[in-house]
C-alpha cells in the first residue's frame, strides 16, 4: 500500500517488483496485490512510482523484501 498526494493531484501510482510493474492503482489509498508463487524466492526491491495530473513523477523509497514460497505444495 501507498500513500501519495501534491498539490495538483495524483492520478496513479504505479508498484515495481525491480523493473517488472506490478500493477497500477487510480484511488487512494493506492495498492495492488502480489502473488508471489509466479516469482522467486530470495530478496525482491519494491518500489511504487507516483504520477500526477500534469506529468510529474517521484518514486518511492526502495522496500526489500524477502519472499519464500513453499517448494512443496501442501497435502490436502
Amino acid at each position: 500500500m501507498a500513500d501519495a498526494s501534491d498539490n495538483v493531484g495524483v492520478t496513479q501510482v504505479q508498484f515495481f517488483d525491480g523493473t517488472t510493474s506490478l500493477g497500477v492503482d487510480t484511488t487512494n489509498p493506492y495498492s495492488v496485490s502480489w502473488n508471489t508463487t509466479a516469482t522467486s524466492n530470495g530478496l525482491h526491491t519494491l518500489t511504487a512510482v507516483a504520477r500526477d495530473a500534469v506529468g510529474n513523477s517521484t518514486t518511492s523509497q526502495r522496500v526489500l523484501v524477502s519472499v519464500s514460497n513453499a517448494t512443496t505444495p501442501p497435502s490436502p
